[in-house]
C-alpha cells in the first residue's frame, strides 16, 4: 500500500471511529440522563436548607483546584436528615439558603444538578462525534477527489 492509498484509508476511518465513539458516548449519556429525570419526576420534591459545604479537591496536570459540595440539611419522615450532593460547584450559595430535594420513596435522592449536568456532556459528546463522523466523510471526499484529478 502507497502512502496514498494509506492516507486515503486510514485518516478518514480515524475520523469515523473516534466520531462513532464520541456519538456512542454521548447517546449513551443522553438516555441515563433521560431515564434520571424520569426517576426524578416519580420524586417528591422536599425544601431543605444549606448547613454546610464539603471542600473537594483534586489535581489535574499539576493544577489544584477545589469545589464545594453543599451539605443540604432537609427533613423526611418526620426526622431532620442531611444530605451531601454529588455535585460540587466552584461558587457557593450562602449557608442558610433555601434547596429543593427530589427523594423517592425509598430514600433515594436524584441530583437535579447531576442530570442536567450529565445531558450536558451528553449532548457535548454527540456533537462532536457527529462532526468528527462528517468530517471523516469529507476527507474521504476530498482525498477521493484530489486522487483522482
Amino acid at each position: 500500500m502507497d502512502s496514498n492509498s494509506f492516507l486515503f484509508v486510514v485518516l478518514p476511518a480515524i475520523f469515523l471511529t473516534v466520531g462513532g465513539i464520541f456519538t456512542t458516548i454521548g447517546i449513551c449519556l443522553t438516555n441515563k440522563s433521560k431515564s434520571e429525570k424520569e426517576k426524578a419526576l416519580r420524586s417528591t420534591v422536599v425544601p431543605g436548607v444549606i448547613i454546610d459545604y464539603k471542600e473537594r479537591h483534586s489535581t489535574h496536570d499539576g493544577h489544584h483546584s477545589v469545589t464545594y459540595a453543599p451539605v443540604i440539611e432537609y427533613e423526611w419522615n418526620n426526622m431532620t436528615q442531611t444530605h451531601i450532593s454529588s455535585v460540587s460547584h466552584g461558587s457557593v450559595k450562602p449557608v442558610g439558603s433555601p434547596i429543593n430535594l427530589c427523594i423517592l420513596p425509598d430514600g433515594e435522592i436524584i441530583d437535579v444538578d447531576g442530570i442536567k449536568i450529565l445531558k450536558l456532556i451528553g449532548v457535548i459528546f454527540t456533537i462532536v462525534g457527529v462532526l468528527a463522523f462528517i468530517s471523516g466523510i469529507g476527507v474521504a471526499v476530498l482525498l477521493y477527489y484530489l486522487n483522482h484529478m
